[in-house]
C-alpha cells in the first residue's frame, strides 16, 4: 500500500479507572524511520488533523471540553507486502508473531 494517503482514526476510551481518558491514533506515514524510537517526532500536520476528526466525532472533544494529555509519536510497524505478519517465528519454539 506504499504511496497510498489513509486517513484512519482510532479510538478507545480508557475504562480501567473510569477516568473518561481517550486515546486517538492516526494512520502511518512513509516518514523514513530515525536509527533510533526516541528521535520520532510527531507531526503539528496530523495532529491537527487528529483534533479535526475527534471534535467531528463528538462535541466533547471539542476546545474547552477536553483537555489534551499528549501529542506524541510511534514507531507504527507496517509490511511492505501490504499485509500482516502473522504466525510462528521460524527456528524459535512457542514464539509468534501478530505486526504490519
Amino acid at each position: 500500500m506504499l504511496g497510498r494517503t489513509v486517513h484512519d482514526l482510532n479510538f478507545s476510551i480508557d475504562g480501567a479507572d473510569n477516568s473518561g481518558t481517550a486515546y486517538i491514533c492516526g494512520a502511518g506515514d512513509e516518514e523514513p524511520l530515525p536509527p533510533s524510537a526516541d528521535l520520532v517526532k510527531p507531526s503539528a500536520k496530523a495532529i491537527a488533523q487528529l483534533h479535526h476528526q475527534a471534535k467531528n466525532l463528538s462535541p466533547v472533544f471539542e476546545p474547552g471540553n477536553a483537555e489534551t494529555k499528549a501529542e506524541q509519536a510511534c514507531y507504527l510497524p507496517m509490511a511492505d507486502r501490504g499485509r500482516p505478519f502473522v504466525g510462528k517465528v521460524q527456528g524459535v519454539e512457542g514464539v509468534y508473531i501478530g505486526s504490519g
